[in-house]
C-alpha cells in the first residue's frame, strides 16, 4: 500500500510538471506518468548500498541502480500482462519503453546529482533549449526527482508523517546493519532520534531545495515546490532553536 501511495503522489506533481511539455508527443508524456505511479514498486524498504553490501540477488542481476531497474522491469512486467501496449508498433513500445526506464532509473539519488550538475550548468549559461532533446531528458530526470521527494515539499504536519514512515524503514536497515557489526549512518540509527531534526534540515539544503530550486527556473508552475520546501526546512530549524533555547534555560 505505501509504495502506491508513494507511485500516486510522484504521479500527481509528475501531472503537474507535465503541462510544461509539448502535447505533441503524447506517448512521451503517457509513459512520464505511468514511471511516476510505479517509480517505487516492489521497494523492498532498503538501500541500493544496503543491497550491495549484502551481496543481494538485485545487486548480482543490475551493474548499478539496482533498486530503480527493479522498479523499471517491475512496471513493465505489469504492463505486458495487462496488455495494455499489445495494439502499439514495435518502434512504439519501444520509445515507451526506453521513456519509461530512464524515468524511473533518474530516481536514483546517485544519478541526481550528475543531472543537476548538468543542467545546473546549462541554465546558469543561459543555454537551454526545449528543442534539444538532451536538454529536456536533465529536465525530464530533474522532475522525476522533484516528484519523488515532493514529500518533502508539503506542510509540516503532511511531511512529518511521511518522514516517520521512511524512518521506520530506515531503522530497520539500521538494525540488520548494526547485527552485521557495522554503524549504520545517524538516520538509520534508532538510538540518535535526537538529530532528526538536524537530519532533515541538511537533507533539505542538499538535496531537495537545490533541486526544486532548479525545477522552478526550467518550468515555473513548480514554484510551489520550491517554497513549500523551504518553509519545511524552517519549520525543522524552528524545532532546532527551541530546543536550543530549552537548554540555556
Amino acid at each position: 500500500m505505501k509504495n502506491l501511495l508513494r507511485g500516486a503522489k510522484c504521479s500527481f506533481f509528475a501531472g503537474t510538471a507535465l503541462e510544461n511539455l509539448s502535447p505533441s508527443c503524447p506517448f512521451q508524456l503517457k509513459s512520464l506518468i505511468i514511471a511516476a505511479l510505479g517509480h517505487d514498486l516492489d521497494h523492498g524498504g532498503f538501500t541500493n548500498n544496503f543491497l550491495q553490501l549484502i551481496n543481494d540477488d538485485l545487486a548480482q542481476l543490475y551493474d548499478e541502480s539496482f533498486l530503480e531497474n527493479h522498479h523499471f522491469r517491475v512496471t513493465m512486467t505489469i504492463l505486458n500482462d495487462c496488455e495494455i501496449y499489445s495494439n502499439l508498433s514495435e518502434n512504439t513500445y519501444r520509445m515507451i519503453n526506453k521513456e519509461i526506464k530512464e524515468a524511473i532509473l533518474a530516481t536514483d539519488l546517485a544519478l541526481y546529482f550528475k543531472f543537476r550538475a548538468k543542467l545546473a550548468q546549462i541554465s546558469n549559461e543561459g543555454l537551454f533549449d526545449w528543442g534539444n532533446s538532451m536538454h529536456r531528458t536533465y529536465v525530464k530526470a530533474i522532475m522525476m526527482t522533484s516528484c519523488d521527494l515532493s514529500g518533502q515539499c508539503k506542510p509540516f504536519f503532511v511531511a512529518k508523517r511521511i518522514t516517520d514512515n521512511l524512518y521506520r524503514e530506515f531503522y530497520h536497515q539500521g538494525d540488520m546493519e548494526k547485527k552485521m557489526g557495522l554503524h549504520p549512518l545517524s538516520i538509520m540509527d534508532r538510538e540518535k532520534q535526537h538529530t532528526i531534526p538536524e537530519d532533515q534540515v541538511q537533507f533539505l539544503n542538499i538535496v531537495v531545495i537545490p533541486c526544486v530550486d532548479l525545477l522552478r527556473v526550467v518550468l515555473p508552475n513548480t514554484e510551489d515546490l520550491y517554497f513549500e520546501a523551504c518553509n519545511l526546512r524552517d519549520a525543522w530549524q524552528d524545532i532546532i532553536n527551541k530546543r536550543e533555547e530549552r537548554k540555556m534555560i
